[in-house]
């Protein structure tokens, strides 16, 4: 048998400092006027926003800048561009979707990106919260919902891990 490839055992030289308490995680340092980001999170499944006030959030002592949807789009900042198409890997060529860093019209689900707060604490981020007005939409909580909704019916059969979906017709009268 090799001694180095797969199956071999990797000597781990790091785990004693993590083991006794030696060890620096990159919480654990702080900087000269070092500032922190919290993002605060869409707890809608799916709604509009109809308005985001940043005023109070940015009046709080320590905040030194929140970001909505609305700036974001203002200033052009971009997107955030797909990980993975098929194309990169020699595949057809998809449709290249590019998400917004925060959301400025619609929330699609819970945890998508509003806003952006940074500040002096990390407590200072996560308390500077904007206020939000958003009416929720209808959302689809289960599969019925959605066939239900798509007006067909479908023959539904289990494949392994995967629930395969089939459209099915029902047959035409007298016939």
């Amino acid at each position: 048998m090799s001694r180095f490839g797969i199956g071999q055992p990797v000597r781990r030289v790091e785990d004693f400092r993590f083991l006794t308490g030696r060890s620096r995680y990159v919480d654990d340092i702080q900087l000269p006027h070092m500032l922190h980001g919290a993002v605060v999170m869409s707890p809608h499944a799916h709604a509009r926003i109809r308005s985001v006030d940043a005023s109070a959030a940015r009046a709080m002592p320590g905040v030194a800048l929140v970001l909505t949807g609305e700036d974001v789009k203002a200033e052009k900042l971009g997107g955030i561009p797909p990980l993975f198409m098929p194309e990169d890997m020699g595949g057809p060529k998809g449709y290249r979707t590019f998400r917004p860093l925060l959301e400025p019209a619609k929330v699609r689900y819970v945890g998508d990106r509003v806003a952006f707060v940074v500040a002096d604490t990390p407590a200072n981020a996560r308390l500077a919260d904007a206020k939000q007005t958003w009416p929720q939409l209808r959302r689809l909580g289960s599969l019925e919902q959605i066939l239900h909704l798509l007006g067909r019916k479908f023959k539904t059969s289990l494949l392994g891990d995967y629930l395969c979906l089939k459209a099915w017709a029902p047959p035409e009268p007298g016939g």
